[in-house]
């Protein structure tokens, strides 16, 4: 489960002591959550704890070339933002086929409390919400928090903006009544004014209220990951050397032509140079991979390894390449156990 990136800005790297390159390319990859819910949870409720550390009050204030400033209209920037992290995380869960219902209960459900540390909540409320919303599991947001700074970049004369949000979140399982997973997300989001041609202008630079909503957005798709797969780019490389089919396949790989590609390698597999073999051998794995057999590379990179003996950069390369592999098909062994809309 991968899609492939249309390969502009290939870069590739020379070794003089092998006359070797490497050439790397990006590829998206289907990885799965990073917390496995039982099969059996269906629903799932969203319920913000409203809590707050007691030195966490400066909801009503930003930072603006290092001078802390009290809004002139004081908003409640944190509803706004649980609503906004409920609503792009909902939005998430739903893209999926792996829940049926997702309810999102008022931010404001619980009034603002102000702890010196976070707490699990009674056993009482999370059968209270599980009852009342007939949810397979909660996922609780403890607590959010989230700053708005503006401050000048000396080097370039521009101003420069940054949202940092600090989120602690908590998966039950309803029947149970038992934590599944106990998480905190810490980030920071920039805005540096400059567009794609690296043109500045300060329309680029939200203000207090957009910023906040869009750094909430994000957190919400970041936690997202934690429960529902999603696509991820990741790297991955071919080998090629001097002798001229090789520098063919390569130019074939860059333009996503793994079919032609292949049959230039291939014949090489049986050639009297092991070291045309193990190339060769490598390159048909990662084709493999690209059009989507992982057991074929997995199987074609092993006999890369067999016959490379010493320790040299193809060799590192092998390595590396078997281990992302390996750990490639626990992730789609992981993905093909649940049902998933991809």
């Amino acid at each position: 489960m991968l899609r492939k990136i249309s390969i502009t800005a290939i870069v590739s790297f020379l070794f003089l002591s092998s006359c070797v390159t490497l050439n790397e390319f990006p590829i998206e990859v289907f990885q799965p959550a990073k917390v496995t819910l039982p099969a059996e949870i269906k629903h799932v409720t969203l319920f913000n704890r409203n809590m707050k550390y007691l030195g966490d009050t400066l909801q009503n204030y930003y930072s603006n070339n290092y001078r802390r400033i009290r809004d002139i209209i004081p908003i409640n920037i944190d509803s706004m933002s649980v609503r906004t992290c409920f609503d792009s995380l909902s939005m998430k869960m739903q893209a999926q086929k792996r829940f049926n219902k997702i309810t999102v209960l008022p931010v404001t459900s619980l009034p603002v409390q102000y702890v010196k540390n976070i707490t699990p909540p009674s056993k009482k409320l999370i059968q209270k919400i599980s009852t009342d919303t007939n949810a397979d599991a909660l996922i609780l947001l403890d607590t959010y928090s989230s700053y708005y700074t503006v401050y000048p970049n000396h080097d370039e004369g521009h101003t420069i903006a940054k949202v940092i949000t600090a989120s602690i979140w908590t998966i039950y399982d309803a029947s149970k009544v038992q934590i599944i997973n106990h998480s905190s997300l810490v980030d920071t989001l920039y805005w540096d004014g400059l567009d794609s041609s690296g043109n500045y202008s300060s329309t680029r630079i939200p203000n207090k209220k957009a910023a906040m909503k869009i750094a909430a957005g994000m957190v919400g798709v970041k936690y997202s990951k934690n429960i529902v797969p999603s696509w991820t780019t990741v790297y991955r490389q071919t080998l090629s050397c001097n002798e001229e089919d090789f520098k063919k396949a390569a130019e074939l790989a860059k333009k996503n032509k793994w079919d032609d590609a292949s049959a230039l390698w291939e014949k090489y597999t049986e050639s009297p140079s092991k070291r045309f073999q193990m190339l060769a051998l490598y390159n048909l794995a990662v084709a493999s991979e690209m059009n989507g057999d992982i057991e074929s590379a997995t199987e074609l990179i092993s006999r890369a390894s067999k016959i490379s003996s010493s320790n040299n950069i193809e060799k590192q390369a092998i390595r590396k390449y078997s281990a992302i592999l390996a750990k490639r098909k626990i992730e789609l062994n992981k993905i093909n156990s649940m049902s998933y809309d991809l």
